[in-house]
């Protein structure tokens, strides 16, 4: 019988006044900020989309998707993939 695993190995990712942890087995990657391609009538935390290995993938505030401010980007912004 296959032994149960107890440990999920997280990712604890700085928010502006929190902190979210995520499995990091949904994370494939943490690349440094790019400028989004906006979308015209979107939501206000959908920024846009980052390219991606070759994808266009939907780039989320997630402090904008819980009702907060939405921080500006700086130098050390990341994005959670």
């Amino acid at each position: 019988m296959a032994e149960r695993v107890n440990e999920i190995y997280s990712l604890l990712v700085p928010l502006t006044d929190a902190r979210l942890i995520i499995p990091r087995a949904c994370v494939a990657e943490v690349i440094g900020f790019q400028t989004p391609s906006e979308m015209t009538g979107a939501p206000p935390w959908y920024i846009g989309t980052v390219p991606w290995n070759g994808k266009a993938v939907p780039l989320v505030s997630f402090e904008g998707a819980c009702g907060q401010m939405i921080p500006p980007a700086s130098g050390r912004t990341r994005i959670v993939v």
